[in-house]
C-alpha cells in the first residue's frame, strides 16, 4: 500500500554512487512495506488516528479498504500526506475524486465496527500542489475536510497539538499506522513504534540519501543501524514527539535498512499554511467557519453503512 515507497534497484545504485539525482523515468515504485519491530499502540495514546480508505473497497468488507493514517487536528479536519490521493492507475501526479475516500476512527482494529466507529465522507481535500510530484514527494501534505463533526461528547476520538518549532535532533517519538507487518500483510491492529529525529543536515550529509533528495520541508527520522521503521499503509500517518504532531510520514528506500531512515513532512514547517486553510495553529480545535463555508452544514456521520 502507500508510504514508504520502495525505490528501485535504479535509484538504490544511484544513491550509494553519489551521481547526479536520477530522471522520472529512470526511478519506479513498488508500494510495499512494514512497521518494522513495533508493538500494539496503546489507545489512550492513539485517539487522534484514524484510517483513511478507500470507499469501495471498503464497501466490499469493512477495514479491507485502508490505504493510509490521518491526525485528527480539529472536529472537522484530518492532516495526511498528498501523495496518499494520488491516482496511480493514471501514475501522473493527478489526485483522485474526494468522493473516492472514507475517513474511519474509533478503534485499534481496522476491521472491528460497532457503535463507538464513526465513518465520515470527505467533503474537500486541500493541496500545496495541483499535481504531485512522484520524484521528489515535495509538499507532501493535505487538509482532509470532514463532511461533518466529531461529536463534543464523543471520548473515542481526540484532535492532537501541532508542533510549530522544530524538534532537536535525537528526539525520541513514536509513529503508528495500520501498516504491513514482518509476515507480509496489513496489521489488523494499530502498531507503534519509536524513532529519534535525524535533522536535515544530518540525514541529507551523514545517511546513504543523496543531499537533493531531502527537501525543504521534509526531516527524517530512525536509526543508522536500521531495524525499526513506519512503512506501507502507514503513509499520512502521525509521527509524535513529546504529545505533539511533528512529522507525516511521507517516503522512504525500503524499510528499516541501515543508513535508509524514513522520511517525513515537515508539521513546523507547514503551519502557517495549515492555518491560511483551517484557521488552526498549533492546538487542536473547531476550525474557523470562514475556512470551511464550503462544506455541507448536516454531518453525515455513518454508522457504518457501506456494506
Amino acid at each position: 500500500m502507500l508510504r514508504f515507497i520502495i525505490i528501485s534497484l535504479t535509484l538504490f545504485v544511484f544513491l550509494q554512487s553519489g551521481d547526479a539525482a536520477p530522471s522520472e523515468a529512470q526511478v519506479s515504485f513498488e508500494l510495499d512495506g512494514r512497521i518494522i519491530n513495533g508493538t500494539a499502540a496503546s489507545f489512550n495514546a492513539t485517539k487522534h488516528q484514524v484510517s483513511i480508505r478507500r470507499r469501495r473497497t471498503d464497501g466490499y468488507f469493512f477495514g479491507t479498504g485502508h490505504l493510509c493514517g490521518g491526525s485528527l487536528i480539529s472536529s472537522e479536519v484530518v492532516l495526511s500526506a498528498a501523495h496518499c490521493f494520488v491516482d496511480y492507475d493514471i501514475n501522473n501526479g493527478t489526485f483522485r475524486p474526494h468522493e473516492d475516500f472514507i475517513v474511519v476512527m474509533g478503534n485499534l482494529d481496522r476491521y472491528e465496527r460497532n457503535n463507538y466507529t464513526l465513518v465520515f465522507d470527505i467533503a474537500k481535500i486541500v493541496y500545496n500542489v495541483s499535481i504531485f510530484n512522484l520524484t521528489s514527494y515535495e509538499s507532501d501534505i493535505a487538509l482532509v475536510f470532514l463532511n461533518g463533526s466529531v461529536p463534543a461528547n464523543y471520548t473515542r476520538a481526540q484532535t492532537i497539538t501541532m508542533n510549530t518549532r522544530q524538534v532537536p535532533h535525537d528526539t525520541v517519538c513514536q509513529v503508528t499506522g495500520w501498516g504491513q507487518t514482518e509476515l507480509g500483510y496489513l496489521s489488523d491492529i494499530l502498531m507503534t513504534v519509536d524513532v529519534p529525529i535525524i535533522n536535515e543536515t544530518v540525514c541529507a550529509n551523514e545517511m546513504s540519501f543523496h543531499p537533493s533528495l531531502i527537501r525543504d520541508g521534509m526531516f527524517c527520522a530512525g536509526y543508522r543501524q536500521g531495524e525499526r521503521d513506519a512503512c506501507g499503509g502507514d503513509s499520512g500517518g502521525p509521527l509524535v514527539c513529546n504529545n505533539r504532531l511533528t512529522g507525516i510520514v511521507s517516503w522512504g528506500i525500503d524499510c528499516a535498512q541501515p543508513g535508509l531512515p524514513g522520511v517525513y513532512t515537515n508539521v513546523s514547517y507547514w503551519s502557517n499554511w495549515i492555518e491560511e486553510h483551517t484557521g488552526i495553529r498549533g492546538a487542536g480545535g473547531t476550525a474557523s467557519i470562514s475556512h470551511i463555508s464550503g462544506l455541507l452544514t448536516v454531518s453525515t456521520l455513518i454508522f457504518l453503512t457501506l456494506l
